[in-house]
């Protein structure tokens, strides 16, 4: 039948367009390269091969059609699938996200909701596997028939070269199941399907954080506390080094450079970020809590001492905080306002213009017992940037306008600048408010970022400088003394806000007030599989990261230039001075003995 035969033509057609599209997309994405790009053309091929061997096997029996259109189908829908998520997610972020990532991670904003779409989105993939399938089914004879016509004419080449074809076909299929067989977490790693549907292992913090319950503190307020307004503004991503305040300089933060030249902006950093990830970074922000710490569970926070003593909270935040795994919860109850991608005033794509709007309109019932929490995208990949403060946030601007990267260095400085023009209007709306009369604001960051070329851009794992040095900001408008330190940290921050209200902070918090120098030598830095020690040894700032399994160490010097094998002998030597004061990881035993 030609209709059959039409079908089959196009199904052909569009399968081998799909795939070429596919392969010629790896190479350039980071987590796979151009080595996958044979290994996935060789599991296509064998996916082929296998497809046209099959319909073979059941042609002319309408029963074992469907069976197998079904299979070939379902295949095909997670190949549409995989090529979706690599279309949104590839421009951005230089990946195809794994499905985990997505459902878990970026569900809390972009596309209306995600949660609400997500019956919506299971229906048009069902919908793409039935019409798949029935297509499969419909011109399975002619599918079959060119399968078969396909298998002679190679049959025929390779006999008249007196080469028998089945036991190179198998010697093919071995050498691709060799990787699999010999290394299967390189072979995992190579193709992307693997990549895609594969479990992604928690790095993002302690586990305890997931598992444990919120413990109950009886908190009493500070007899002598000295209320003011507090704001704490944190700017995903912003490097330490992205930050100049020295006047005369070119600055991609002509905002805060003007604030320190008139003396009213005082840096304390570069500070060390806790971790490479946004999930333990805030929470360290908002308990003073480092990752042994966090093991414990989740921790008293900033606003849970604050409410004891008669402020009032209020988060308005870029990203899904709500649905970011439990990050909302970890916060604690005590907050009066939690704004953030999900809630109904938000398009979900972490607009940073949001939260000026926001704190605009925020109720406010008394000023001196206020705390904001601020919380913006801009320099961080997923946020949103607007070419106009008054251009519209868009799914489709967010993914392929002025906003998506090509440069990384480039789209990186520009995500800097349209921070600080935010953190500018921030500061405006607060002056408007009267908000700054009697304040303290603390300008840092969750982590910092990669972007130079040749690295895999974005944040997390390894420990490294570039997402280890963080700014450390503060802007105190009764004009306190703040001394220069050398080796903050955010878990100092919930502390210090806590001493410019004249609170006591918790006897257990392992951060200390920045008003005074800080009496420990080193930082902590940790992910699951490794911990750091970030601090100044023989004049250098050196982070001295170790496997948490093995105890192996490497010495990486802050400024990124090469550590010479004294200094790396000397930092080895100075590492349990420099670990004196921080509590020990319960898994990392092996470390800074």
């Amino acid at each position: 039948m030609k209709g059959t035969r039409f079908v089959a033509m196009g199904l052909i057609a569009a399968y081998v367009v799909q795939s070429a599209f596919r392969l010629a997309a790896l190479s350039p994405l980071y987590h796979y390269g151009r080595g996958s790009v044979p290994f996935h053309a060789a599991a296509l091929l064998l996916a082929s091969l296998a497809g046209g061997w099959m319909l073979i096997r059941v042609r002319g029996r309408p029963g074992g059609q469907l069976l197998v259109a079904l299979l070939l189908a379902a295949f095909w829908t997670l190949l549409i699938l995989f090529d979706v998520v690599a279309f949104v997610t590839a421009p951005r972020f230089h990946t195809a996200m794994p499905l985990q990532t997505v459902a878990e991670f970026y569900c809390g904003g972009a596309a209306e909701r995600c949660a609400e779409a997500r019956p919506g989105v299971v229906a048009l993939v069902g919908t793409i596997a039935a019409a798949l399938a029935f297509l499969i089914w419909f011109s399975a004879d002619a599918l079959a028939g060119f399968a078969q016509s396909v298998a002679k004419r190679v049959a025929g080449t390779w006999s008249a070269r007196r080469v028998p074809l089945r036991p190179v076909l198998l010697l093919f299929a071995l050498l691709y199941a060799a990787p699999w067989l010999l290394l299967p977490g390189q072979a995992a790693n190579r193709e992307p399907l693997v990549g895609f549907l594969k479990p992604v292992e928690f790095t993002a913090g302690p586990r305890e954080l997931l598992t444990r319950q919120r413990p109950q503190h009886r908190l009493a307020a500070t007899a002598a506390a000295r209320p003011r307004t507090l704001v704490l503004i944190t700017v995903d991503s912003l490097r330490a080094d992205a930050v100049e305040l020295r006047p005369g300089r070119a600055s991609l933060t002509p905002f805060l450079q003007g604030l320190a030249s008139a003396g009213k902006l005082h840096d304390l950093g570069p500070a060390t970020a806790v971790c490479a990830n946004s999930y333990c970074g805030i929470i360290a922000l908002q308990s003073g809590s480092d990752w042994a710490a966090l093991q414990d569970g989740p921790p008293l926070t900033l606003p849970d001492v604050l409410a004891a003593n008669g402020y009032r909270s209020h988060f308005l935040l870029s990203g899904p905080h709500r649905e970011d795994m439990n990050l909302g919860e970890l916060y604690g109850p005590n907050i009066a306002t939690f704004l953030d991608d999900a809630s109904e005033d938000s398009v979900g794509l972490g607009d940073d213009r949001e939260q000026v709007r926001r704190l605009a309109a925020l109720p406010i019932h008394d000023p001196a017992r206020t705390y904001l929490s601020i919380h913006l995208m801009s320099a961080h990949r997923a946020g949103f940037r607007f070419s106009s403060a008054r251009e519209e946030a868009t799914l489709w601007r967010a993914l392929f306008g002025a906003g998506s990267p090509r440069d990384n260095a480039a789209f990186y400085r520009s995500g800097v600048r349209q921070a600080d023009w935010i953190i500018g209007r921030v500061f405006a709306t607060l002056a408007q408010r009267g908000l700054l009369a009697d304040a303290v604001v603390v300008i840092t960051a969750d982590h910092g970022e990669r972007y130079a070329k040749g690295q895999r851009p974005g944040h997390g794992v390894p420990l490294d400088p570039d997402v280890a040095a963080i700014p450390l900001l503060v802007y105190d408008s009764r004009a306190g003394a703040w001394p220069r330190q050398t080796s903050a940290s955010q878990i100092d921050v919930a502390p210090t806000l806590l001493a410019a209200a004249g609170i006591e902070r918790p006897s257990w918090w392992r951060g200390s007030p920045l008003q005074h120098p800080l009496q420990r030598r080193g930082a902590p830095m940790d992910t699951l599989h490794a911990s750091a020690l970030v601090g100044t040894v023989g004049g250098r700032q050196v982070m001295i990261r170790c496997a948490t399994r093995t105890g192996g160490t490497k010495i990486l010097g802050m400024d990124h230039k090469p550590v010479p094998p004294a200094l790396a002998a000397a930092a080895l030597a100075a590492a349990p001075a420099l670990h004196h004061g921080l509590a020990a990881r319960t898994d990392a035993g092996r470390c800074f003995r």
